[in-house]
């Protein structure tokens, strides 16, 4: 499976399709004069994001990658930052408690990344 967003990644670049596969590699396809999008001729993933189970990605005000995968990738260096691991201790949802299973995410104008997380649905047994 493929996650995909379009984007101008940078404000003078043409949209670019960025896409996450399954494997955690981070791909960029640039649309040419035709509209078509076209793989970078490097033939090699962007980025890679190692283990893990990376879902739902969005680009903030910096242009940087955000994944929901607790993840950052910043767009200049390449360099993955991971934002956070556990429930900031002055949350009133479950403070302090570890983030296992993130599975979407959205940012706010003003740069509060905000993710929903799985962990929380119990898993029951159908009868």
């Amino acid at each position: 499976s493929v996650a995909v967003t379009t984007a101008a990644w940078g404000s003078d670049a043409p949209t670019h399709l960025i896409m996450l596969d399954k494997f955690g590699e981070v791909w960029i396809a640039d649309q040419g004069a035709d509209g078509e999008y076209r793989l970078q001729s490097t033939k090699e993933p962007y980025a890679r994001l190692g283990q893990g189970r990376p879902l739902g990605f969005h680009l903030d005000g910096n242009d940087d990658l955000i994944i929901c995968d607790s993840t950052k990738l910043e767009r200049e260096s390449r360099k993955i930052v991971q934002l956070a691991a556990y429930v900031s201790e002055d949350s009133p949802i479950d403070p302090g408690s570890g983030i296992n299973y993130a599975n979407d995410l959205d940012i706010s104008r003003s740069g509060v990344v905000y993710f929903t997380a799985s962990q929380d649905i119990p898993i029951g047994r159908a009868p």
